[in-house]
């Protein structure tokens, strides 16, 4: 690898990390304790918190365990941390769907914006949802159908039917 490629790869590695810091100490600091935000994210992270998957009304952890253990380490972190982190895939995965198409510069960075800060992903992560799992699963899809490396849409094939569900707190109440 040239240098100048070298740079530039650990450049981008630099600012992603960056990028995930920030959103991270960003999200630690929104409180949630009587709001409406990050209910989704709150039921994954109680499911998903020690090494143990806990599925049942009381986690309201209803994603499918190979989509779960991959939360796991996320659902180390402090809650308000998970949930920057599910941020931060999210903001991630859904910005990678531009990679594909041939915007170059300023185009790539306009849109990239747009679709980040659209209402349908703003509401995701406002409700600390795990769609990123299925975004990242269809990506693999497509990008092992492209390139043609079977793996890829191996390892994307359990992750794109994840459709995370929780129950809401009124829901556990009456079950």
């Amino acid at each position: 690898m040239k240098a100048s490629r070298l740079g530039t790869v650990f450049d981008t590695t630099v600012l992603i990390l960056a990028a995930g810091i920030l959103t991270v100490i960003f999200f630690m600091r929104i409180p949630v304790a009587g709001a409406t935000i990050a209910l989704d994210w709150i039921g994954h992270h109680a499911g998903v918190t020690g090494w143990d998957l806990v599925y049942g009304v009381e986690s309201a952890l209803r994603i499918p365990p190979w989509s779960a253990l991959l939360l796991v380490p996320v659902g180390k972190l402090p809650m308000q941390a998970g949930w920057g982190v599910v941020a931060f895939l999210t903001f991630a995965t859904v910005t990678l769907n531009l990679a594909w198409n041939r915007l170059k510069g300023g185009a790539f960075m306009l849109f990239g914006l747009l679709l980040a800060l659209g209402f349908p992903v703003v509401r995701t992560i406002v409700d600390g949802n795990i769609e990123f799992l299925i975004i990242a699963g269809l990506l693999l899809l497509e990008a092992g159908l492209l390139l043609r490396q079977p793996l890829l849409p191996a390892l994307g094939a359990p992750l794109a039917p994840t459709k995370p569900e929780t129950i809401s707190k009124a829901d556990r109440k009456t079950r």
